[in-house]
């Protein structure tokens, strides 16, 4: 059966295609925020040495 499933033609609509650069911009950009947070946190900490 997973054979068959690997065989089978993708179903990329654009509609999914979309959805799925949406996420990707999402996922990037929480990442980007989550990066600039962590430094931030760490750059105050420094200062309180």
């Amino acid at each position: 059966m997973k054979a068959e499933r690997r065989d089978a033609p993708r179903r990329l609509t654009p509609e999914l295609l979309a959805f799925y650069k949406l996420r990707a911009k999402q996922l990037r950009d929480q990442a980007y925020v989550d990066a600039v947070s962590a430094v931030w946190a760490w750059l105050k900490r420094l200062a309180r040495r």
